[in-house]
């Protein structure tokens, strides 16, 4: 008897997707344990692609305040920290008054 299976996640606007198929067999085990099976190993695969998009959204940067270097979470970060973007917005709105 064949079994197939589908896992999806998203992450960050983005859809991953799993789909395995597999040819049970008889060896004792119940069908529902051998499709839970299958399940687990399409879940841990697309959670494994997820934690590579992960990494590969990590961007190295320079700070727009400080200037040190430091590793972005998002596509949007400027800063290496609130510190840092608080004082170079607190620098520039001194600016903007004068």
């Amino acid at each position: 008897m064949k079994a197939s299976v589908e896992v999806m996640r998203s992450y960050d606007y983005c859809q991953f997707r799993v789909g395995l198929e597999e040819e049970l067999a008889g060896d004792g085990s119940t069908y529902d344990e051998q499709v839970r099976a299958l399940q687990v190993s399409a879940a841990r695969l697309v959670d494994e692609a997820v934690e590579r998009y992960k990494q590969d959204r990590k961007m190295e940067r320079r700070c727009r305040n400080c200037g040190n270097e430091f590793v972005a979470e998002d596509a949007a970060q400027q800063f290496c920290s609130e510190a840092c973007r608080d004082a170079w917005h607190a620098d520039v709105g001194a600016c903007e008054e004068a």
